[in-house]
C-alpha cells in the first residue's frame, strides 16, 4: 500500500511483511473507557508480533498504566474551540460533530489535514477506530483498512436521518435531516478540498470500516438499531492493585466517581454514613480530601484499583453510568446506581435501569434523598436478581476472547485489503 504524504511523495508501507504498523485511534469523548476498550488489541497484536501505535485524545488516561509505554504514543489532533449558535442540546450524532469542527468546511479541511498528516508518518497498514470519525475519514482519503470499535454510541445505525439520541423528546424528523445535510455538505467540501468523491449520506459516515460493536445488543444506546454486528464489551478488570475491604457490618458498596460529578460531596456524605464496608475511587482528588473522608469502614482514595476482585464480592456500585466500569461489575451481576453527567453515559445506564439491575439519576432532575435510595437497591433482591440474570445470560465469552476475535478481525481485514 502507498500512502501520499503532504509533501505529495508516495510513502510505501512495509506490504508483504510479516510485521505490520498498525494505529489505533480514539479521538471524541472522556474517560478512561476509551483507552480501555484500545489497549488490551493493543496487547495482542503486539503479541502476534505486530507494531501497535496509539494515538489518543488524551495522554493522561495511562500515567497508571506502565506498560502503555512501551507502545508508540502520539496525540490525537483534536477539535479543542467552543463553538457558538449550534442548536441545544444535540438530539442526534450530526448535532454532536458540529460541536468538533464540523460545523466548517475550512476547519475540517485543517483537520483532516492533520489526521492525513499524522497517519503518513505513522504509515499504518490499518486503522482501529475508537469514537474516531475525523480518523476515520482520513482513512478513507488515504485508503487505509479500517475497524471501528467501541461502545454503541460511538457508531450510529446505519439509517437517515441519523436518529434521536433523546427519545423522550419528540424531535421533527425536519430538525435531524437539516443538521445531517450541514455536516454532510462540509465534509464532501473538505473531501473535495483533498481531492476525493464525496458521500452521499451521514449514514455512510464509517461505510469505509468494519464495524465491532462492543457492547451487548440491550444495552444498545440507539435500541432500533438493525443489523448491528455485537461483540461483547472490553475492558481492563484486571488493572490497578487489588484494594481490601474495610471492616463493615454486612454489605459491601464500591463507588467509582469523577470528583466533578454533581452532588459530588453529597454522595460522600451517604456512602460515608453508611454502615456497610464502603470502598469509593475518584481519580485526581487529593490525598487530604481521602483522608478527610476515610474511616474504619469507609475508604476513600485516588488510587485504581482491580474491579475483577471488588466486583466478586460486591453488593452494590455506584458509578457515573460510564461503560467500562459498569460492564465490568454488571458482568458479575452487581447491581448499579449511576450518576450520569453525559448524554452516552445517561442513554447506557437508563438501558440496565429498564431492565431492572439498577437505578439511574437523571441529571436534569433534583437529586433525590440518597441514602433511602441506597438502601432500598441493597434490600430489594429484585436488583440482584436481575443483575444476575443479565450475567448469567451473557457467561458465555469473556473479555480475553472477544480481544481475540477483534484482533482476529483486524488481522483478516488488513489480509484483504493487501
Amino acid at each position: 500500500m502507498t500512502l501520499p504524504s503532504r509533501s505529495g511523495v508516495n510513502i510505501r508501507t512495509h506490504q508483504g511483511l510479516g510485521i505490520a504498523n498498525i494505529a489505533l485511534i480514539w479521538e471524541l469523548g472522556a474517560s478512561f473507557g476509551h483507552v480501555g476498550t484500545l489497549l488490551p488489541l493493543a496487547r495482542q497484536l503486539r503479541e502476534r508480533g505486530h507494531a501497535p501505535a496509539l494515538v489518543l485524545r488524551e495522554l493522561r488516561n495511562l500515567a497508571h498504566l506502565p506498560d502503555s509505554r512501551e507502545f508508540r504514543l502520539f496525540q490525537a489532533p483534536v477539535w479543542l474551540a467552543q463553538v457558538s449558535g449550534l442548536p441545544e442540546p444535540p438530539l442526534n450524532y450530526s448535532e454532536i460533530l458540529l460541536r468538533y469542527g464540523y460545523h466548517d468546511a475550512a476547519a475540517l479541511t485543517v483537520q483532516l489535514q492533520a489526521w492525513i498528516d499524522l497517519l503518513t508518518t505513522i504509515r499504518p497498514e490499518a486503522v482501529v477506530l475508537e469514537h474516531a470519525p475525523t480518523a476515520a475519514l482520513a482513512a478513507r482519503l488515504l485508503e487505509i483498512p479500517a475497524v471501528a470499535v467501541g461502545g454503541t454510541f460511538n457508531i450510529p445505525p446505519r439509517q437517515t436521518p441519523l436518529p434521536n439520541m433523546r427519545p423522550w423528546l419528540t424531535v421533527p424528523d425536519i430538525r435531524l435531516s437539516s443538521s445531517d445535510k450541514l455536516v454532510l455538505d462540509n465534509i464532501n467540501r473538505a473531501m473535495n478540498n483533498l481531492g476525493r468523491e464525496p458521500l452521499d449520506a451521514m449514514s455512510e459516515l464509517f461505510d469505509n470500516a468494519t464495524c465491532l460493536l462492543c457492547a451487548y445488543p440491550e444495552l444498545d444506546h440507539y435500541p432500533g438499531r438493525k443489523g448491528g454486528r455485537y461483540i461483547g464489551p472490553l475492558f481492563m478488570s484486571q488493572s490497578g492493585e487489588p484494594i481490601d475491604w474495610p471492616e463493615g457490618n454486612g454489605k459491601k458498596v464500591f463507588a467509582y466517581l469523577p470528583h466533578s460529578i454533581r452532588g459530588f460531596r453529597e454522595i460522600l456524605d451517604a456512602l460515608s454514613a453508611l454502615p456497610h464496608s464502603v470502598i469509593a475511587i475518584s481519580p485526581g482528588i487529593s490525598e487530604k480530601l481521602g483522608k478527610q473522608y476515610s474511616h474504619g469502614n469507609f475508604l476513600l482514595t485516588s488510587r485504581p484499583c482491580q474491579l475483577e476482585s471488588i466486583a466478586e464480592a460486591c453488593d452494590l456500585a455506584i458509578t457515573a453510568g460510564n461503560n467500562g466500569t459498569v460492564n465490568s461489575l454488571l458482568s458479575y451481576g452487581v447491581p448499579q446506581l449511576m450518576f450520569a453527567q453525559h448524554l452516552e453515559h445517561y442513554l447506557f445506564a437508563r438501558r440496565i435501569a429498564e431492565l431492572g439491575a439498577g437505578e439511574v439519576i437523571d441529571p436534569e432532575q433534583p437529586m433525590p434523598p440518597l441514602l433511602p435510595l441506597i438502601n432500598r437497591l441493597l434490600e430489594q433482591e429484585s436488583y440482584r436478581f436481575n443483575a444476575g440474570a443479565f450475567a448469567r445470560r451473557h457467561a458465555g465469552s469473556g473479555v480475553d476472547q472477544r480481544v481475540d476475535s477483534i484482533t482476529d478481525i483486524v488481522v483478516a481485514v488488513m489480509k484483504e485489503f493487501r
